[in-house]
Formats: C-alpha cells, sequence, structure tokens
C-alpha cells in the first residue's frame, strides 16, 4: 500500500511539474512531464481513474495550446473514458471540463457535429459556475459566423457567460467572453461595439497578464482595423499580438515561441496588411518586410509540422497553412515582378511545393527501407518497425472508436510509448547520425532550378496554386523556370464542378463545350500556350490546387467547335499527362528496395458479386491479362481480402483490382474496396506495405475524397501512395464494369509490361480507343476515355532481376561466341 501511495504520489508531483512549466510557458518541458505521468500511472494497475482522467486530460489541453489539435482529441477523449469510469463521480466537473475541451478541438477543426455532442454531455456535468461559464463561451465560439453562423445563438450564450461571470466574479471567464462577443461584432460590421468589448477584455486581461488572451485582443484588434480600412493601425496591432505570442520570435528562437499556431495567425494578418499598405504605396521596403515575415513564418510552420506525432495533426495544419503561402506566393510574386530577380521565383516555387502533399512525402520517406552508410541496419530497421506500429496502432484506435470503444484504451497506451520509443530513436540519429536524420526527416522540397535539371527536353511540370480568387502558375522546364498570375472569375470554381458533372453525364451540349474550352484557356494562357509550342513539350506532369483534383485536363477541348456536329479536339491529342502531389515527392523519394529476385509481373483481383450487381467484364479481364503476362489472378471466390493483404505486401510490377468500391465526402478515412462481402477501408490502407510499381484502382471513384487545401484529396489513390505504391491508376466517377473500360485497360497494361512508360501507355491506350470510336458521338465522349488518370512516378517499369540477368548471360555469350568466330576465321 504504502508502494502504491508512493507511485501515486509521484503522478501527481509529475503532473504538477507539468503545471509549473507549463504556466512558464515551457510547453516541451511541461509536455515530458505529463507524459511521465501518465506512464507512471500506467504501471500502477491502479484503479484510480480520476487520477489517470486528470493526467490525460492536462495532456490534451496542452496539445490544443499548442495547436495539435488530433492529439489533443486523442488524450482528451482517453481522459474522459477514464473519469467516467468512476463508481462514484466525486467531481464531474472535470468532465464537464474534458467535454468542453473537446468541443473546442472539434470547433477549430470544423467538425461542428461532434462539437455540440460534447458540449450536450458537458451540460449535466458542469455544477461549478466557472465551469457553466466555459460551457457556454464554448458554445457561444461554436455558434459564432465563421462557424456555424448562428449569431443569435451565440448572443443567447454569451448573455449567460456574461452574467454568470459577473456574478460570481469570475475575470478571466468575463474576458473571454468579451472576446467572443468582439469577434461576433466585428464578423456582423457591428464596430463600436466591438471596440467597447476589446477594450473591457483588454482590461481584464492586462490585469491577469494573460499573454494568450492579449495576444489574440491584438489580433482582433488588427482585423477591426483592417475593416475599418486603417492599414497602419492594423499592422501596429498585428505586431503586437506577435509580440505577446511569441518571446523571442525576433532572434529566431522558434521553440522558444509559446503559442506557435496564434503567432502564425498574427504573422499573417501582417503580411496581407503589408500586401495591402503596398498596394497602394508601392513602398518596396514594405514588400520586403513582407518577405522577411514569409520566412520566419514558414520556419514556424515547419517546426510546427515536426513537433506533431499524429499524421492528422500535420494534415490539418497544411490546411491551416494554405492561406499562409498564397500570401507568401503573392509577396514573392511582387518582387519577381519589380526586381526581375530569378530568386524570388525559387522561393515562391518553394512555398507551394511547401503546400503540396508534404505530409505523404514525410510518410513515405519513413517507410523507405536505406541502407546508409555508417549507420547500423538494425537501428534503420527498428525505424520501420516503430513506424508500421503507429501506423498499426492509429488504424485500430479509428475502427475500435466506432465499433468497440472499451478497446481503445489499451492501444492508446501502445501508441503512445511507441511515439515514445521513435522520438527517443530519432533523437539518437539526430546526435549520432547528423547525415541521416537530415536524409530521413528533412522535408526541404525540390527547388526549381534542380527541378529543371532533371527533365527531358521535352517535358515540364506545371504546377498550380489557387486562392481567393487568384491563380499562380509555376512552369518548369529543361530551358527555364516560368511564373505567372492571373485573377480568375468569380464562377470559375463553378465551372469546374459543372463541367465535371456533365462529363459524368455524358453531356453534348454548347454549354458544356463553352465551358470546357473556357477552362483550357484559363489553365493554359496564351504564354503559356506559345512556350510550350516554341519549346516542344509534349508531356506535361501536372500538379493540381483546389477543385482543379475534380477534373481530367486530357478532356479539355483545345478548340472551340462551331456546331455540336464538330470533331472535338482534346488536350490528350496534343500532350502526354499525368498528375504528381508534388514535383518533391516524385524527384525527391528514394525507390523502396525491390528485395525478390523474382517479381511478381502481375496480380490481378476480380471478387464476384451478388447477380444484380455483379461486375460481369472484371473477371475476365483479370484473367485475360494475368495469362497474357503469365501473373496471378484472384477471380470470384478466391478474390477475398485476406488474399488481397498477404499478396499485397510482396513486390509487384503491376497490382489490378477490378471491383466495387465506395467513396466517402463526410469521412475520408471511410472509402472501402469491395471484396465479395468484405470491404477494405482507408484507414486499413494506411497502416500496410503495398511496394506495387504500378496499383490500378479499376473501380468506381477511387479519385474521389474530401479535398484538403495542402494534401490534395484524401482517397483510395492517396492511400496507395502512402503504402508504398509509386504510381495509382485512379478513376474520377463511377465506372461499371464495361467493354470501353475493360479496353482501355487491356491496352494500357500490355504497353507498360511492353516497357513504355506508365503516362505514355495509359494515353495511348486512351487515344487508341478515342481514335477506334472517333465517328461514334456516344462513345467518343470523354465520359468512357478520360476518368482513369495516372498519378506518380510515371516512370517505365524495370525489369524484374531475373530478366537483367537473363538478358545479361545472352549478351555475354553472344560476346564470347563473336570472339570465338573473329579468333577462328583469323586462324
Amino acid at each position: 500500500q504504502y508502494a502504491v501511495a508512493k507511485n501515486k504520489f509521484s503522478c501527481y508531483t509529475l503532473q504538477e511539474l507539468g503545471h509549473v512549466y507549463r504556466s512558464m510557458g515551457e510547453f516541451e518541458q511541461a509536455k515530458k512531464y505529463y507524459e511521465r505521468a501518465i506512464l507512471k500511472y500506467r504501471s500502477l494497475n491502479s484503479n484510480d481513474y480520476r487520477l489517470s482522467g486528470t493526467g490525460y486530460s492536462a495532456f490534451g489541453s496542452l496539445a490544443s495550446e499548442t495547436g495539435d489539435y488530433d492529439t489533443a482529441i486523442f488524450y482528451t477523449k482517453q481522459a474522459l473514458q477514464e473519469l467516467l469510469k468512476q463508481k462514484e463521480i466525486d467531481e464531474p466537473n472535470e468532465i464537464a471540463v474534458a467535454c468542453i475541451r473537446l468541443a473546442s478541438s472539434f470547433t477549430t477543426k470544423q467538425q461542428f457535429k461532434a462539437a455540440k455532442q460534447y458540449l450536450n454531455q458537458g451540460i449535466q456535468y458542469a455544477i461549478q459556475p466557472s465551469v457553466q461559464v466555459n460551457l457556454y463561451n464554448s458554445l457561444a465560439e461554436t455558434y459564432l459566423p465563421e462557424n456555424l453562423n448562428n449569431p443569435d445563438s451565440t448572443r443567447f450564450y454569451l448573455k449567460k457567460a456574461i452574467n454568470i461571470a459577473q456574478t460570481e466574479g469570475l475575470n478571466s471567464r468575463l474576458g473571454l467572453a468579451y472576446l467572443h462577443a468582439a469577434n461576433l461584432e466585428i464578423q456582423t460590421a457591428s464596430f463600436a461595439k466591438a471596440t467597447i468589448y476589446l477594450n473591457n477584455a483588454t482590461t481584464i486581461f492586462e490585469k491577469l497578464q494573460n499573454k494568450l488572451r492579449l495576444g489574440q485582443i491584438y489580433n482582433l484588434k488588427g482585423q477591426l482595423s483592417e475593416k475599418q480600412k486603417n492599414y497602419a493601425a492594423a499592422s501596429n496591432h498585428f505586431k503586437q499580438a506577435e509580440v505577446h505570442f511569441s518571446d523571442g520570435l525576433e532572434n529566431h528562437a522558434i521553440e522558444k515561441i509559446p503559442y506557435k499556431n496564434e503567432a502564425i495567425k498574427a504573422i499573417n494578418g501582417r503580411i496581407e496588411n503589408l500586401l495591402r499598405i503596398y498596394q497602394e504605396s508601392k513602398q518596396e521596403n514594405l514588400i520586403k518586410e513582407a518577405f522577411g515575415l514569409s520566412k520566419k513564418v514558414d520556419e514556424i510552420i515547419d517546426y510546427q509540422r515536426n513537433s506533431f506525432q499524429l499524421e492528422a495533426s500535420k494534415v490539418f495544419l497544411t490546411q491551416l497553412s494554405h492561406t499562409v503561402y498564397a500570401n507568401t506566393i503573392e509577396v514573392c510574386f511582387r518582387l519577381f515582378q519589380t526586381t526581375k530577380n530569378d530568386s524570388f521565383l525559387q522561393e515562391a516555387f518553394r512555398f507551394s511545393e511547401k503546400n503540396k502533399a508534404i505530409v505523404l512525402y514525410e510518410s513515405l520517406k519513413f517507410s523507405q527501407v536505406q541502407n546508409f552508410n555508417g549507420v547500423p541496419q538494425a537501428l534503420i530497421q527498428q525505424e520501420i518497425t516503430l513506424n508500421k506500429q503507429i501506423a498499426f496502432y492509429g488504424n485500430l484506435i479509428y475502427r475500435d472508436e466506432k465499433k468497440k470503444p472499451s478497446q481503445v484504451a489499451a492501444s492508446r497506451i501502445r501508441l503512445l510509448k511507441t511515439n515514445e520509443a521513435l522520438e527517443k530513436l530519432k533523437l539518437l540519429f539526430k546526435i549520432n547520425y547528423p547525415a541521416y536524420f537530415k536524409f530521413k526527416y528533412d522535408t526541404e522540397p525540390i527547388s526549381a532550378k534542380e527541378l529543371s535539371s532533371k527533365l527531358t527536353d521535352n517535358e515540364a511540370v506545371i504546377e498550380y496554386f489557387i486562392n481567393d480568387g487568384q491563380l499562380y502558375t509555376f512552369l518548369i522546364s529543361k530551358k527555364k523556370s516560368y511564373f505567372f498570375k492571373q485573377t480568375l472569375t468569380a464562377d470559375f470554381k463553378q465551372s469546374l464542378i459543372d463541367f465535371k458533372n456533365l462529363l459524368v453525364a455524358k453531356a453534348v451540349s454548347e454549354n458544356y463545350q463553352k465551358l470546357s474550352f473556357g477552362i483550357y484557356n484559363t489553365l493554359f494562357a496564351d504564354e503559356i500556350k506559345q512556350i510550350l509550342t516554341s519549346e516542344k513539350i509534349y508531356n506535361l506532369k501536372i500538379i493540381v490546387d483546389g477543385e482543379l483534383n475534380y477534373i481530367p485536363f486530357e478532356s479539355l477541348l483545345t478548340k472551340s467547335p462551331k456546331s455540336l456536329k464538330d470533331e472535338q479536339i482534346y488536350l490528350i491529342e496534343q500532350f502526354t499527362i499525368s498528375y504528381l502531389p508534388s514535383a518533391t515527392m516524385n524527384w525527391k523519394s528514394v525507390k523502396p528496395k525491390n528485395d525478390n529476385w523474382i517479381s511478381s509481373k502481375y496480380v490481378g483481383f476480380a471478387p464476384a458479386y451478388a447477380k444484380q450487381i455483379d461486375l460481369p467484364y472484371n473477371q475476365a479481364n483479370v484473367a485475360y491479362l494475368a495469362g497474357f503476362f503469365k501473373g496471378e489472378s484472384y477471380i470470384k471466390e478466391a478474390a477475398t481480402k485476406v488474399k488481397f493483404e498477404g499478396e499485397s505486401q510482396k513486390a509487384t510490377n503491376i497490382l489490378h483490382l477490378s471491383m466495387h468500391a465506395g467513396a466517402s465526402l463526410t469521412d475520408p478515412m471511410e472509402s472501402y474496396l469491395v471484396f465479395g462481402k468484405d470491404s477494405l477501408f482507408v484507414h486499413s490502407i494506411y497502416a500496410k506495405s503495398i511496394p506495387a510499381d504500378l496499383s490500378i484502382l479499376d473501380a468506381c471513384e477511387t479519385g474521389v475524397g474530401t479535398l484538403n487545401n495542402g494534401e490534395g484529396v484524401m482517397n483510395l489513390s492517396r492511400a496507395f501512395l502512402h503504402a508504398g505504391s509509386l504510381a495509382v491508376a485512379m478513376s474520377l466517377w463511377k465506372l461499371t464494369s464495361s467493354p470501353e473500360t475493360a479496353e482501355i485497360i487491356k491496352d494500357f497494361v500490355g504497353l507498360v509490361q511492353a516497357g513504355k512508360p506508365k503516362d505514355e501507355a495509359l494515353r495511348t491506350a486512351k487515344l487508341n480507343f478515342l481514335r477506334a470510336h472517333r465517328k461514334d458521338m456516344v462513345l467518343s465522349h470523354p465520359f468512357y476515355w478520360s476518368p482513369l488518370l495516372l498519378v506518380g512516378n510515371a516512370s517505365p517499369i524495370a525489369a524484374s532481376h531475373w530478366l537483367l540477368w537473363l538478358l545479361g548471360g545472352l549478351g555475354l555469350a553472344l560476346l564470347a561466341a563473336g570472339f570465338m568466330n573473329y579468333f577462328r576465321k583469323k586462324t
């Protein structure tokens, strides 16, 4: 009993040390003590659920304060689960606090249904007035115009919060209510009321010396001044916000900045403010100051991403930082225009790449097997194992939260311990093997100059970046790098959606033709067309952004038909096109090592379904391709999820999945492939290794999912890239198994196996189909041939090792025979 009591005291002591460091702004130290407290508790085998609950809650609260919202949700959910285990709940307010913290994180992530669910749960446990005020403040925040856009509900809950806080003398809670009220009045253009609330909040938080809240006040003051077009005052306010959010910011001590996400918002506000003033004054010093801030905010974003453990937190950060990087690109464009200095083009491209699938690239680097000089292979293998375990436990938690919530706790503890082990290993690499650490954990993107050197004479990369009605285009060729900007029409995004819908509807109309040709002219402005023509470019690698993810570029009309009966001329007839998540991922990733001397050339899966939903052509197509290439096929009952999970982990040239699939537009992890009676979900694929040279997802909507500005579309295709496939062929809309689809895929696979680059093979297969059916108004429509897109590395598939040895042996034999014949003649 003494030992248990002593260990419990240790837990409380560690928690208190965490609180002390947190109050000092030493968040990294606080995090270490909170982690130690949790691990200490788990070793007790105790039923003191309040002790464990408060430990998890403290960790979750700290994560939320540092902007790591998914980690905050992760640990606060565990805190709530622990606290609810108590037979007799001594302190119900702690349960309410956990609910409020969860709601706050979900509101930040724009997941309002979950936020309201936890707030409703928290109402029954909120006994203390201070907790009740927090609850009403959180409800008010959820209903703000920028969130659920219900100002009346916001005012209702703020009135409740202010009344209780004033009655009970809860100054800190009262100040927060004033902050939310000021935000509401700014968003509803009641500037005089907003000023009063901000002044009231300032008085309270200056007395309390609360830097976080003071920073938020000055951020709102900056926004208010911007709305009133008082840009000089706004600049000063944003600068004050910076000072409060970030001690040590000026000397670049990024790790010392306590409120990094808030600092990012404040600096971004300053950049936008400087751009507005520059627009009117054209003072060059202002744009140079903005450029300095751009470099600074980029460093903070990098630090945040590297400090987060969960991939979901990193993905959310890329979405938050999209506007920030758009502003930094605009700053570079202005400097590039005025100075004609190529370095600003280079910086703009770097910023663009920083917001293009950087998390996916980082994940691939972690999973790639490397033989690195001077680093023990055992350590590298340990790192790979730990990363696989993290993905595995993450998948278990995601799955069990929906089906078996009681089993989540054990997985969370395993994930915590595994993350801790990986952090220790990373520190060992950083100290003892700095070259390896830099190679593996440095995600610095490829430069435009380096990319240019890797391209062939007839190849170019076009990268798009869209923000707030502006389209930035980078065109990188072997000869030169180009940088363009244009203002989009107000209805451009909608035109992309309308065009996609018309494609899916197999429309043949003047509106369809007008949209197609109009989008082409926007994305390929005259100057870009001239460059592509003059440099004789015929191979395009396209990196899209935003709603551009929804359309197949090859289906765009390059000439405006005079009538519906005129021949349609498509972009595919001019260019070979493939798509990349980012240039960095394609040209800086290392191809995973293939340890199999004999790798499968083709592996296909084609399940059977109930009669009314069976796919008539998938089984025949897979059987034909497997037979023709002496590969393997799993058809009907043999095409099981278990068999796929075993076979997909082997090195494969082509992995072909011809089956039903489902895309979720609300939760990307819930998209799935259907193996007969079993489904394989995206969250499971993320935890697997699928080292195929090419994965063909011959199923419905495998390229459809949730759009994330920064990481692209979260879909089945991304999951296969994450699992290690070098390239993925995916579909943009529902394709029932048909002779048309089968014809294109059969041709495509044959050309790939014959040694053609994957992008050229797919283009040729599509053109063959289009030319064969050119006179057919129905089958020549892009609905039939354009939705299958190639994403990833388009290089030809390398011959298997046995084939190389065979060819090498034949070559040596022929050479020897030649020499013998030569000497025989001499003799």
